[in-house]
């Protein structure tokens, strides 16, 4: 089942895909990284094993789906009037969504932007190993090019083996 934009992507090999090989050698329910997909879109995809009465394996049942979509509309209600902003952060520095739509899809850690910004990379690198946290950054601001300084704090979030850090941020007083 799919919207009809995407209809003439049916049928599609997706065998070759890390999430394909690993969820056919283990057939455990799964949550991927975030990818491109054979639509063009960078996506998540979540696998869940389709079994019998008698616990055969039967086959799959997959959704893919933009994270910025499926996070927008609940992240928002918990942020709306305030001037924290919100992020997922994979544990490789990939940024699946960022509630005011500036950085989603960006990696702190190797994209040229971020270079400047070494403290963001420290903090970036705690946030991997550390499941929660806290910690501070200066980066330029979107608004208003001024150098500011933001507090992030950080929880982790598993689904299937697969941790994203949720990062509240705000700007220094």
């Amino acid at each position: 089942i799919e919207p009809d934009a995407y209809s003439s992507y049916e049928g599609t090999d997706i065998s070759t895909h890390e999430i394909t090989i690993k969820f056919n050698e283990t057939r455990q329910p799964m949550l991927s990284q975030m990818f491109t997909a054979v639509e063009g879109i960078d996506a998540v995809v979540i696998i869940w094993p389709i079994v019998s009465q008698d616990g055969d394996f039967m086959g799959s049942l997959s959704a893919l789906f933009k994270p910025e979509r499926f996070l927008y509309g609940e992240s928002d209600l918990f942020i709306r009037g305030t001037d924290i902003s919100l992020d997922v952060m994979q544990l490789d520095g990939l940024d699946i969504y960022n509630s005011k739509g500036v950085d989603t899809g960006i990696n702190i850690f190797t994209d040229p932007e971020f270079q400047q910004y070494t403290d963001l990379i420290e903090l970036g690198h705690q946030m991997v190993d550390q499941e929660a946290g806290a910690g501070s950054y200066t980066i330029h601001s979107y608004e208003t090019g001024e150098l500011v300084t933001k507090l992030a704090h950080w929880e982790t979030v598993k689904l299937h083996d697969t941790p994203w850090r949720v990062v509240c941020e705000e700007t220094a007083e």
